[in-house]
């Protein structure tokens, strides 16, 4: 008995895989990274920094806006607390339609209302008169002469060249330390006569 062995030639092939290419570009290929990479980095913070000068403006903003507020606070408590004082709030001010005729004040008892201001009489200035001298150029007589007008005082001093009706008047009106007081000489029927007049009411 024979037996016989035979081999038949197989062949194994290895399968296709798809191949990876991996590529590096840099040195040799022309491009200049480094300036590529710089723009991308300040590309991007230009961004952040961006919003962050927007939430800082947005805060610097609203710090303003608080600023303001608490001055407004600030003033509104100082007039509460005047507010606060019975006697402020109780308190009446009296007024006159024509401030020219007079003035008015009210304190803590001044009732409310309306006033009438009745005027009995209106000032005038002072007048003095000297007795009647006939005629109107008679001396008379020298020595000093006291004017009084409050607490101011003119003393005028009369000698030969004024001790007339008219001299005397002279020198009163141009007296330097005149305290207010006008003098002239009024002819009457009687005579004339020296009149002094106040120039205040």
């Amino acid at each position: 008995m024979s037996s016989s062995i035979s081999s038949t030639p197989t062949s194994v092939a290895a399968a296709a895989t798809p191949s990876t290419l991996i590529t590096s570009t840099g040195i040799g290929s022309g491009l200049n990274i480094s300036a590529i990479v710089s723009a991308l980095t300040t590309a991007y913070g230009s961004a952040q920094q961006g919003q962050l000068t927007t939430q800082q403006n947005l805060l610097d903003s609203q710090v303003s806006a608080f600023g303001t507020f608490t001055s407004a606070v600030d003033k509104l408590q100082s007039t509460l607390t005047a507010l606060e004082s019975q006697s402020q709030l109780a308190g009446y001010k009296a007024t006159i339609a024509d401030s020219s005729i007079g003035t008015a004040t009210a304190d803590s008892t001044a009732a409310a209302g309306t006033y009438e201001l009745a005027v009995q009489s209106l000032a005038s200035a002072a007048t003095l008169t000297s007795a009647a001298v006939t005629p109107a150029t008679t001396t008379i007589g020298t020595g000093t002469l006291q004017i009084a007008v409050g607490t101011k005082t003119l003393a005028v001093t009369v000698d030969s060249t004024d001790n007339t009706l008219a001299g005397l008047a002279t020198a009163i009106n141009t007296a330097s330390n005149n305290p207010g007081v006008s003098a002239s000489v009024v002819t009457t029927s009687s005579g004339a006569r020296l009149v002094l007049t106040g120039s205040a009411t």
